[in-house]
């Protein structure tokens, strides 16, 4: 996962990848029950102190995702995947993908019962 602590270190990442593929930072802060030490060691700013070995801090995170397009209809699709090199459908394509396929697994079960059907049938016409 490409998660770094500051919006420089994402774009010194996305400097050091690939120049010919399209990169997003996406921020991910938000308020989180972490550690104490682990808040105090990342400098996170901390919003509610209890005086216990947890606290609740503003855990501050990038992410970089790279931008691939929808093999079907073309629409931009953000993934995790940086680098590397492989089919990327969005959610809409892929769930109508998956209903076409199990519809496709159907008829073709339906049209395999009909034919083991017609084999019986045929079987136990020769035989009388």
């Amino acid at each position: 996962m490409a998660t770094r602590n500051s919006r420089q270190e994402a774009e010194q990442l996305i400097a050091s990848l690939d120049p010919s593929r399209q990169y997003r930072i996406l921020d991910n802060s938000v308020s989180r029950r972490i550690g104490r030490a682990v808040a105090q060691r990342q400098g996170y700013t901390v919003v509610e102190d209890t005086g216990g070995p947890m606290v609740t801090a503003q855990v501050t995170e990038f992410e970089v995702l790279e931008v691939r397009h929808c093999a079907d209809c073309g629409a931009e699709v953000l993934t995790r995947a940086i680098g590397e090199d492989y089919i990327v459908e969005c959610a809409n394509c892929e769930k109508r993908n998956h209903e076409a396929h199990k519809h496709a697994l159907a008829a073709d079960k339906a049209r395999e019962a009909e034919r083991v059907r017609e084999v019986a049938w045929r079987n136990k016409w020769e035989e009388s």
